[in-house]
């Protein structure tokens, strides 16, 4: 054994004759280093496999997703256009749609002429003889003609328009379409006639 406090050229010395003298040792050292660099190499290739294997259970797991869902198209101002592609100004039925609900199933559709200016009995008979379902406009029903014909520009005239919505015992509402005035007229006056129809 080499004394304790011995040089350190004497205990290099005494190192390297205990290897070549003990060949065991000098086998021993050897397989220690490299079964070193074997676990030191396996622990780089176990890293590198940990994390191609989280890479791509990542990746599949991404692809598993379900696309978001698309947001619906958004509803034109006004309930104008039905699921079924009807929309205000279109021809249906013998006239033009001005108006859509709000379920996009229904609207109201007016003659695309007016009927002239007549008195309110003649009108109601006028209205009926277009065929099954067309009438006078009620006061609301109008009052959507007013606002759809702002832009349509379906019917021309400047008179006020009958309507059949009964405004006290004689009178009836009627309505201009230029600006929208309401008035109460004699059930047997004379004023502009519109046929509309629901569908």
């Amino acid at each position: 054994m080499i004394p304790s406090g011995s040089p350190p050229e004497e205990q290099e010395d005494f190192y390297f004759k205990v290897v070549i003298k003990c060949p065991f040792v000098l086998e021993f050292t050897i397989s220690l280093c490299i079964t070193t660099t074997k676990l030191m190499h396996m622990n780089s290739i176990l890293k590198t496999i940990a994390t191609v294997i989280l890479v791509c259970y990542a990746a599949v797991s991404y692809s598993q997703e379900p696309p978001p869902a698309e947001p619906p198209p958004a509803s034109p101002a006004g309930n104008n256009v039905s699921p079924a592609g009807v929309k205000q100004g279109d021809k249906k039925d013998g006239g033009i749609v001005y108006w859509v609900d709000g379920s996009g199933e229904h609207g109201l559709i007016v003659w695309e002429k007016d009927l002239g200016i007549i008195k309110w009995e003649a009108a109601v008979e006028a209205c009926q003889k277009l065929g099954a379902g067309w009438h006078m406009p009620t006061k609301d029903e109008l009052d959507k003609l007013y606002t759809a014909n702002l832009e349509l520009k379906i019917l021309s005239s400047y008179f006020f328009f009958h309507s059949s919505t009964e405004a006290e015992p004689g009178y009836v509402w009627r309505q201009s379409l230029r600006d929208g005035a309401l008035k109460k007229g004699y059930r047997t006056g004379t004023a502009s006639t519109a046929a509309v129809r629901s569908f």
